[in-house]
């Protein structure tokens, strides 16, 4: 190595080995001319190849990088090489310093194998430029990737939020429907828990009109409640979704069950006046036949025609009050009117047969007429046997029947009735009210 080449290597600024320092110049650009230029592919040794520490590859000075004027070259100026190839020959320069330029081709200032020239501090101005600009595009990669997370983040938490915000609007939507089913529920509710014999038939004649529109509502709060459970983020507001649909079905099962006992109190308001009506007729025709059997004490043909008279009189009565009862019997409340169907039977009995008597009696048939009139007395005593169980009050039957036919479906209306109240409980607290 030569003087030269030892100072070279020894610059503060210029080291084998860079460590990437931004004042240091690694020989490698410098090795890569070096050593096409040592190569002198095509060009004899001692022509091409005047050596690497006689060429001055740089011109340093205090920093300055100093380059040589090139001027327009002439034609003798222009040397061809054994490679084909031509250089430029400048007066009062060696031709092996110049660049190799293709013929026909304009002046370049390229160093070795076409590299541009350029100093140590164009080296290092070129790499801390790159660096600022691999930097700047890693800070602003960071930046998109951060804005795009950020978005997708947004984007996540507007969308779970919105989601939520649909779902309690189901929820508040099911709530709503439940209140204004409430308007027919809470009537119904009021209605079948009213005491036996006082219920309003024109209230309940009216509730029961509106129940089918009632379902229809129910249904409508039931599909918002499903569809709000189905999504719902937090355990509080689906066991509230939840808790809505328990207090939908209590309610559906209220008005069915509800429309039965209300029916049934229906029932029991007709059916009640229905048989005192008939009780009503059934002692009028008692008074009737007494007056009948009254007037033939004394047995003349006036006497025995209008005891006659008052006889078919009260039978008609007594056919009415059997049309009555067995209607009553075979009614919804179907109460056990057996006792006073008996009894009315054998009061018809009896009049039929006082009926025969006095036509045997103004047939002149003493014979007949006695026979009739035992069969008469016969009947009335058992007639009177069995009025000896009669209920005091006439229309007991109906209204035990009617318990008796209700009070299951009563006992189940209050668990029902219960079920809606704690859903409803629940779902105060829920709302905080």
């Amino acid at each position: 190595m030569s003087k030269k080449q030892a100072k070279l290597s020894h610059a503060t600024h210029i080291k084998r080995n860079t460590a990437g320092t931004s004042n240091e110049l690694s020989f490698s650009v410098l090795d890569a001319a070096k050593n096409r230029a040592d190569a002198g592919i095509g060009k004899p040794d001692k022509e091409l190849d005047p050596g690497f520490g006689k060429i001055p590859l740089f011109a340093i000075s205090a920093g300055v990088v100093r380059k040589k004027k090139i001027t327009t070259p002439t034609k003798d100026d222009i040397l061809p090489l054994a490679s084909g190839e031509t250089i430029i020959a400048t007066p009062g320069v060696s031709s092996a310093s110049m660049a190799p330029t293709l013929e026909g081709g304009s002046v370049s200032h390229a160093t070795f194998s076409g590299l541009p020239y350029s100093s140590p501090e164009d080296e290092i101005t070129r790499r801390k430029q790159s660096r600022r600009k691999q930097q700047a595009l890693v800070t602003v990669f960071s930046l998109v990737m951060g804005a795009g997370l950020l978005a997708a983040g947004g984007l996540f938490v507007y969308t779970e939020l919105t989601n939520h915000q649909r779902q309690v609007s189901f929820l508040d939507q099911s709530l709503g429907r439940i209140k204004e089913a409430d308007e027919v529920v809470v009537t119904l509710d009021e209605l079948v828990n009213a005491p036996a014999g006082t219920a309003d038939t024109e209230a309940i004649s009216k509730v029961l009109d509106l129940v089918p529109e009632t379902y229809t509502t129910l249904d409508d709060a039931e599909a918002l409640a499903q569809q709000a459970s189905a999504n719902m983020r937090t355990s509080s507001d689906k066991e509230a979704a939840d808790q809505a649909i328990s207090a939908i079905e209590a309610r559906r099962e209220m008005l069915d069950l509800g429309t039965v006992l209300l029916q049934a109190d229906l029932a029991l308001e007709e059916a009640t006046p229905y048989m005192a009506q008939a009780w009503d007729r059934l002692l009028k025709a008692d008074s009737i036949a007494r007056e009948a059997a009254a007037l033939v004490t004394d047995s003349t043909n006036e006497n025995v025609l209008a005891s006659k008279a008052k006889s078919e009189e009260a039978l008609d009565l007594l056919y009415e009050v059997a049309y009555m009862l067995n209607e009553l019997a075979s009614s919804s409340i179907a109460p056990d009117l057996e006792l006073q169907i008996n009894y009315v039977n054998k009061r018809v009995e009896a009049m039929q047969c006082a009926i025969a008597s006095n036509d045997a009696i103004l047939a002149q048939d003493r014979p007949t007429a006695e026979a009739q009139n035992a069969a008469y007395n016969k009947a009335d005593d058992e007639a009177a046997q069995l009025a000896r169980d009669l209920p005091n009050v006439p229309t007991e039957p109906i209204a035990l029947a009617h318990q008796t036919n209700t009070e299951n479906l009563r006992d189940t209306y209050a668990d029902v009735r219960l079920k809606a109240s704690m859903a409803d409980a629940f779902l105060r607290d829920y709302l905080g009210s």
